[in-house]
């Protein structure tokens, strides 16, 4: 058995915690986000780029709002840090939203998570809660949790 360093324990642990939690920050960003001083429209993305609107009071500007993005972005807020994300997309959360081609929508966010995340005294658990303050319930899956089909070949996984 090969047994992981403690650096390379960590990257993972980073990693998956960017990952895995990310699309829960993105579904709560918005909903709580509050900057003090700094004037918001109903449709702020449309606004543009202008350093005029920047706040000079920032301690952090995080640019993009992908998965990492985010994670890090809610994970200095937390920690009492003024925190501006700027993203290009018109949408915000990078790889964590859906989009349709030709009829056909593509989910190319985080689908499901592993490890001992139903746990709550595992640290992966630890993370999650603290990014998200306790307030998402996990649920165990099912034995086959997702099924690919091509041709007549059926896969479970």
């Amino acid at each position: 058995m090969t047994r992981m360093s403690s650096d390379t324990a960590a990257v993972g642990t980073a990693a998956g915690l960017a990952c895995g939690t990310a699309w829960l920050v993105y579904r709560a960003w918005f909903r709580k986000a509050t900057c003090p001083n700094v004037t918001t429209s109903n449709d702020p993305v449309k606004q543009g780029f202008s350093m005029k609107k920047v706040p000079s009071n920032l301690d952090v500007i995080v640019i993009g709002s992908g998965m990492g993005g985010l994670t890090t972005a809610a994970i200095l807020a937390k920690e009492g840090k003024r925190v501006l994300v700027l993203e290009q997309h018109d949408i915000a959360g990078g790889n964590l939203h859906t989009f349709e081609e030709k009829g056909y929508e593509f989910d190319t966010g985080l689908h499901y998570i592993g490890g001992k995340v139903g746990v709550k005294g595992s640290p992966l658990r630890k993370q999650f809660d603290y990014i998200t303050e306790g307030q998402v319930e996990w649920d165990r899956m099912d034995e086959v949790y997702d099924v690919a089909i091509s041709g007549s070949d059926r896969y479970n996984f």
